[in-house]
Parts: C-alpha cells; structure tokens; sequence
C-alpha cells in the first residue's frame, strides 16, 4: 500500500533545518505542562451552567 502525504512542514523541521520536535527541546517536564488548577478556570468558562467537568478530562487537556 502506499504511504500517505508527507507532512506540509517538512517532517518537524523549519527552514533552517532545526529539529523542532518536543523530544530535541531541553524544555523541562514541569515548564512543559500547565498545572490542572490553571486549566480548570478556563474549560469551566465554556461548559454550560448545569455541566461538569471530570479530572480526567483536565489532565487529558
């Protein structure tokens, strides 16, 4: 079978041929990810009066 299209960015990398992928950065894993006491205000501003949201829904955004 054949593959699909490659990717419009080249893969990950920019013009330059810099590596732009997660795995190159030295970004730490606490600098990565925002803490779910951030998230929570933010997703409650667009569920319904009545909605709830679950924890697992904040640690999946």
């Amino acid at each position: 079978m054949a593959e699909g299209p490659a990717s419009p960015d080249g893969g990950g990398s920019d013009d330059n041929g810099e590596d732009l992928t997660p795995r190159s950065s030295n970004v730490r894993e606490q600098d990565q990810f925002l803490p779910s006491a951030n998230i929570s205000p933010i997703m409650n501003k667009r569920l319904p009066s009545n909605g709830k949201m679950s924890k697992d829904a904040k640690e999946t955004v």
